[in-house]
């Protein structure tokens, strides 16, 4: 006699689609928080919300020293890179095409313009 029972799916059975789908929708996420050096939720958090505007406020306190002759500061570009946001920064006069770089780094509890010869390491 026939069992009409369905079996249950042997344990080495094939992932289904739909199983997989969540394994990459998982896997992204999990592998650019890897690449961005397992930052914190609060660096994160931070990094999404202000670290480029902290940057540009630190950066027109420190005019002098960062962007002399410089009259405007503005936020270029962000990412993440070993576990701190890293803004770069652009000092430029009005009607100027080109801007002076520098790199901010944001974590830890500080903030910080890196020097010229760091650049490399948060780049």
């Amino acid at each position: 006699m026939a069992n009409s029972e369905a079996t249950p799916a042997a344990s080495g059975s094939a992932p289904s689609k739909s199983s997989k789908g969540w394994l990459i929708a998982l896997a992204i996420p999990l592998a650019y928080w890897g690449y961005s050096g397992f930052p914190s939720p609060g660096t994160l958090i931070h990094y999404w919300t202000d670290a480029s505007s902290e940057c540009v406020k630190f950066a027109e306190a420190n005019r002098d020293k960062l962007f002399a002759g410089k009259s405007k500061i503005k936020a270029m570009e962000s990412w993440l890179k070993n576990g701190k946001a890293v803004v770069e920064l652009g000092g430029y006069n009005e009607g100027e095409d080109k801007y002076t770089p520098r790199l901010c780094v944001v974590g830890g509890g500080s903030i910080q313009i890196v020097s010229v010869f760091e650049n490399g390491t948060w780049r």
